[in-house]
């Protein structure tokens, strides 16, 4: 379910997003046209199936379009790109979709054997952000765990990488 509620607790709308699978939503973006960009999974408790999703919700909230992204993933977080489109992070891959929901880029971080766990993202400039991973070396441990600061474009592309050790 998603609902509208107003800050008297009144709920102003709501739907339910009908699947054969569970829906489980982790972030949310307002659009300029009072709809609506959804990111999660959904999983099949059934097939232990799990598909990242992104779905994008008119003025009304009817889906005007929905994406399966990859397997094993669960979308995180959402941010609007000034030039049109959107990024969103997993746990390890960023992509970056058009406003139709069409894939512009899809990447993925190796750092030295070791996938990197994304966190945040933030913009830092016109087409650059922050992007704040988490990872650990090829040896494993909490030891050997670092704090990336990334400096990416919009289509993820790295401009540069800061580490500090943990």
């Amino acid at each position: 379910w998603l609902a509208e509620v107003a800050p008297d607790g009144q709920v102003l709308r709501q739907v339910r997003l009908v699947s054969a699978r569970e829906v489980q939503l982790a972030g949310m973006l307002a659009t300029p046209d009072g709809g609506l960009v959804l990111c999660g999974r959904l999983f099949d408790a059934v097939a232990l199936d799990q598909r990242a999703i992104v779905l994008r919700l008119d003025a009304s909230w009817a889906i005007t379009w929905q994406r399966e992204l990859f397997a094993q993933e669960t979308l995180e977080e959402i941010v609007a790109v000034p030039s049109g489109g959107w990024i969103i992070i997993s746990g390890i891959a960023l992509f970056r979709l058009a406003d139709d929901g069409s894939v512009l880029a899809n990447v993925r971080y190796d750092c030295g054997g070791a996938w990197p766990i994304l966190h945040c993202l933030a913009p830092v400039g016109a087409d650059e952000w922050l992007l704040v991973a988490r990872d650990r070396s090829p040896a494993g441990g909490t030891a050997n765990e670092r704090l990336l600061l990334m400096r990416v474009t919009s289509n993820g592309a790295v401009l540069s990488v800061r580490t500090l050790d943990t």
